[in-house]
């Protein structure tokens, strides 16, 4: 595919979908999920985080969201007839289990909830956390804390119900989600920030992921549901009637597009020793949008250190060009464009791809999706750049050199993606999924009281850290 006409995101024209869940009646009707090995719990595992939005209709003893349940055996995540949230990992009730729940939660009636509970595998029950529409709730006294034993069963996980016990819900149901492990504080505000939103976060950890309402389709019997993790084949819906699929859930996403400002004097983001580790025939691509303001020498992004590693920056002595360099001890590789980068309060899309040559006819540099033509300053490289120096974004300490301007993301992949790849980033703002390993969601930082505190988004690290930097410069600008 040849993209000739490329177009900003906001020259695209919006569609607009109605947003559907699944209507269940209190009485008999719920969703199934296939058995899995994969569902199967022990004190082996490690962490479970439990999601649900709901609306409730009814509120009974046991409204269940998600259930792996064969009284008195296994898992069961509910809100119960005191408006609390409720969390059990029993292998004989209280006699040997974890039963706990929220203190102040008040869940109401027809109102959407976004819930969730975290567990941390230490079998104990001051290691479950819930949490409603994003908020850390306080736990109640534990109504059992004693759980020494496996809690498997062979029974199916239920979205609301616990049919083995008559148990059904009444409600609306959007989204459940199961990750085996803990979510964290900003993991969770992602999730509710979503709202009835496909996004998520650490996907490479979830065991289920039910679209409910989303992504259902009527089979003339009931609705199949689509399983994104392709552990099952998919979820189906039990007693459930075409007409229970409803046009409402909770909001669509608001979107407030969110960049950090950076200082250009000492300002820049930490990351992981994990982040951007590549040697010199190692493909890569980086991506980020920028908004540039001029300073002399800004350094983009740097893993660099006595000569060895790599980094971008602008070389503003020979007319802003921007450039790239791979350094070794033996040689270096680097290219500086041809064509001056912006620094006239415009965003833009920059793109650097390493096809695996260790050469510099294999480094690439894109600007808003189209290739610019290069210079080769060096092409000798003929040593390991790697280093055990971060990575560092907007800044480079050893020189020291700062950028100065607007950061939108930074998104890392292993592999060298093509120019159409590229291209669609740029007008969709869609990023190329498969060998993505790093995506910095500065959208989505949350400030600390010191710091800006920055998930990333491919769940494949932990937080990225801003340094130097205030609570007034994130900004609404992207």
């Amino acid at each position: 595919m040849i993209i000739k006409n490329l177009v900003k995101l906001k020259e695209l024209p919006i569609s607009t979908e109605y947003c559907y869940s699944l209507s269940l009646d209190g009485v008999n009707e719920y969703i199934n999920v296939p058995l899995n090995a994969a569902f199967n719990i022990n004190l082996t595992n490690k962490e479970i985080t439990l999601e649900g939005w709901v609306r409730f209709s009814t509120i009974n003893i046991f409204n269940a969201i998600f259930s792996r349940f064969f009284s008195p055996t296994g898992m069961l995540f509910y809100v119960s007839d005191t408006n609390e949230i409720k969390f059990h990992l029993t292998r004989n009730g209280g006699s040997n289990g974890i039963i706990v729940q929220s203190l102040g939660a008040n869940i109401q009636l027809e109102q959407w909830y976004h819930l969730m509970v975290t567990y941390d595998s230490t079998s104990l029950a001051n290691g479950v956390k819930f949490y409603k529409n994003g908020v850390l709730l306080v736990n109640d006294t534990p109504i059992a804390d004693n759980l020494t034993q496996t809690v498997i069963n062979n029974v199916n996980v239920e979205i609301g119900s616990v049919s083995t016990s008559g148990r059904y819900a009444n409600g609306l149901f959007n989204y459940v989600r199961w990750w085996n492990k803990k979510l964290t504080q900003s993991d969770v505000t992602f999730q509710y920030n979503q709202k009835a939103s496909s996004a998520v976060i650490e996907s490479a950890s979830l065991l289920l992921n039910c679209g409910s309402g989303t992504s259902a389709t009527w089979n003339g019997s009931g609705f199949d549901i689509e399983d994104p993790t392709t552990i099952t084949t998919g979820y189906q819906t039990i007693n459930v009637e075409e007409t229970d699929l409803i046009i409402d859930c909770p909001s669509q996403p608001l979107i407030v597009c969110k960049s950090l400002i950076f200082d250009g004097v000492n300002e820049y983001i930490s990351t992981p020793s994990s982040v951007g580790i590549f040697d010199r025939l190692d493909p890569f691509t980086f991506s980020m949008p920028i908004k540039p303001q001029f300073k002399s020498f800004p350094m983009i992004f740097s893993k660099y250190q006595s000569g060895t590693g790599y980094r971008c920056f602008v070389n503003t002595s020979f007319g802003n060009f921007l450039q790239f360099e791979m350094d070794g001890s033996v040689g270096k590789l680097s290219v500086r464009t041809t064509t001056p980068i912006s620094f006239s309060n415009q965003w833009q899309l920059i793109t650097i791809t390493h096809d695996g040559s260790g050469t510099a006819p294999g480094i690439e540099i894109y600007k808003d999706g189209i290739s610019l033509a290069t210079t080769i300053v060096n092409n000798n490289l003929s040593s390991s750049i790697l280093i055990a120096k971060e990575l560092q974004i907007g800044g480079e300490t050893v020189q020291p050199l700062y950028y100065m301007g607007n950061f939108g993301s930074f998104k890392i992949w292993d592999i060298e993606l093509t120019s159409t790849d590229i291209a669609i980033e740029y007008v969709t703002n869609t990023a190329q999924s498969g060998n993505l390993v790093n995506n910095i969601g500065i959208n989505y930082a949350t400030f600390d009281g010191s710091d800006w505190q920055i998930p990333d988004l491919t769940g494949s690290t932990s937080i990225y850290t801003s340094v130097n930097m205030e609570v007034e410069d994130e900004v609404e600008d992207c």
